[in-house]
């Protein structure tokens, strides 16, 4: 039969959990570059489509909040609040 000492338990415990946390940690980041990958492709897309329209497109960051400006006719401002925190 298999005998396990305290310490070896205490090992295994402390290895699975380094493993399980580091796999947690993982999909963590990979949701969020997933989510500014998908922001940064809706961004660029809205940006090509005010440019082939003929505008002028200026992006500004004041007071960390992204902001796209885009210069036609009129002159609108459209806060970007679905972008991603960057923490």
């Amino acid at each position: 039969m298999f005998k396990f000492t305290i310490r070896k338990l205490l090992l295994l415990t402390l290895v699975v959990g380094l493993i399980v946390g580091w796999g947690l940690r993982e999909r963590q980041l990979q949701a969020k570059v997933d989510r500014a990958v998908e922001f940064h492709s809706k961004a660029w897309a809205l940006e090509k489509a005010a440019l082939d329209a003929g505008w002028k497109v200026e992006w500004y960051n004041e007071t960390n909040e992204p902001l796209l400006v885009v210069t036609g006719r009129t002159t609108r401002r459209y806060p970007l609040t679905a972008a991603p925190p960057l923490d």
